[in-house]
């Protein structure tokens, strides 16, 4: 069954298609999952976030699927104790 290729669902919504092939009676991934509507390998998304919308999340293309959106960063960000004289920090 060497070189035989198949093709199998893949990506989180199961809608795109990854090429397999049989090498030495094993099957391998030969290539990244194309899903529609699918994103170029290495491409980056930013969003605003935040309760200003002063922040930005980031998400990553990764075999042709975007990973989750990633923390909110976001300069002076009221993390731990708000500030009632700042307004960027209000209580």
């Amino acid at each position: 069954m060497d070189g035989v290729l198949e093709a199998r669902a893949c990506g989180p919504s199961g809608a795109g298609m990854q090429l397999w092939r049989c090498v030495a009676g094993l099957w391998m991934a030969g290539g990244p999952c194309s899903e529609p509507g699918g994103c170029e390998e290495g491409e980056v998304e930013r969003r605003p976030c935040g309760p200003d919308g002063h922040g930005t999340e980031t998400r990553l293309c990764l075999d042709g699927c975007f990973t989750p959106w990633g923390a909110c960063v976001a300069p002076e960000m009221c993390v731990e104790t708000p500030d009632p004289a700042d307004p960027e920090c209000p209580m």
